[in-house]
């Protein structure tokens, strides 16, 4: 089928399913338009009154502390209705008259700016905030009841499509791949992807996340530079996938972790990361290149016999959980 008519059928049928939510929950009191805005603004601003009294803020259903706590501090001050217009991309006179029906419910409150007096900052007022609370609820049982006839196995590749959908759209190609060294917060989000990827394609738990973290771990306690080092492929500000170098022996380093998310891959970032690995070893001097790969990733494999690495050694292990037949490659410099 034409990609563009796939697409397009897609589209239909989520929005059918979406209507079957809504239409499921007529008597609900905010049309989706209405709820997007109480969404913004319960995630993005504080509660005023309870900012004056100095009492803690309570988390949103879903809400991490983190968020929290940027609401309680930088984020309190609120939004514009200009900024909350192009925040959601609606016609600023339409989201006036949202706006003013939800001040005639009480559940907005308007405040100067700090930073400027013309401009009136708007936040939910505890009202608005139960309101949301509500519907987030509501919204929530109603996806449960869709996800409830699935078995969880279904239920993770349902998830995962909707990631592969998500991903793919938001990181299509536009400017230029960067590589840059690791900085803080990077080693997080490797663990993070590291696990949650290859639990989704292989079933690999606990097991493989614990292997992953002892070597991120390592790699921060015992860093040389100029012997070791890490690189993240970049592109518009956005993490794609990275790969490690560290010292296995003084002649010997060892490429670890190399990764790529799945909307990234076949743009050639697995490839760009191994030869980024393979000419810092060269510098570095060392005389060879070793890494330790498993059977079931294919590509990688297929990257690494393409820059000249030979298998030497193979062996099943159960280091993830489960029997895999694990790999050593090995490189000449």
């Amino acid at each position: 089928m034409d990609p563009i008519a796939r697409v397009r059928r897609f589209n239909r049928y989520y929005t059918g399913k979406l209507g079957g939510l809504n239409e499921s929950n007529q008597e609900a009191p905010f049309t989706l338009t209405e709820a997007r805005v109480l969404y913004e603004l319960a995630q993005r601003t504080g509660t005023r009154k309870t900012e004056r009294r100095g009492a803690a803020l309570a988390p949103v259903e879903g809400e991490d502390r983190r968020r929290v706590q940027r609401r309680a501090g930088a984020e309190v001050e609120g939004l514009t209705a200009k900024e909350l217009a192009g925040l959601l991309e609606l016609d600023t006179g339409y989201l006036s008259r949202i706006l003013k029906r939800f001040e005639a419910r009480g559940l907005i409150e308007r405040a100067p700016s700090e930073q400027d007096k013309r401009q009136a900052k708007l936040h939910l007022s505890m009202q608005g905030r139960e309101a949301y609370r509500n519907l987030d609820k509501a919204s929530r049982d109603q996806v449960a009841d869709q996800l409830d006839p699935l078995s969880p196995d279904d239920q993770e590749q349902l998830v995962s499509a909707m990631v592969t959908i998500e991903t793919l759209l938001e990181y299509a190609p536009k400017g230029p791949v960067v590589l840059r060294p690791h900085a803080p917060g990077d080693m997080g989000w490797i663990l993070e992807s590291q696990a949650r990827m290859y639990s989704a394609s292989y079933k690999w738990g606990r097991g493989m996340e614990a292997v992953a973290a002892r070597i991120v771990a390592d790699f921060l306690e015992d860093f040389k530079p100029g012997r070791e080092a890490c690189w993240v492929a970049e592109r518009d500000g956005k993490r794609l996938g990275t790969v490690l170098l560290v010292e296995r022996s003084e002649q010997v380093a060892q490429l670890r972790l190399l990764a790529v998310l799945p909307a990234a891959r076949g743009f050639g970032l697995g490839s760009l990361l191994v030869k980024q690995c393979e000419k810092f070893a060269r510098q570095a001097g060392y005389e060879k290149i070793y890494l330790w790969t498993q059977l079931e990733l294919a590509s990688a494999r297929k990257i690494y016999q393409s820059h000249g690495y030979r298998k030497v050694e193979e062996s099943v292990h159960t280091s993830f959980g489960q029997p895999v037949q694990g790999e050593s490659w090995v490189l000449d410099l």
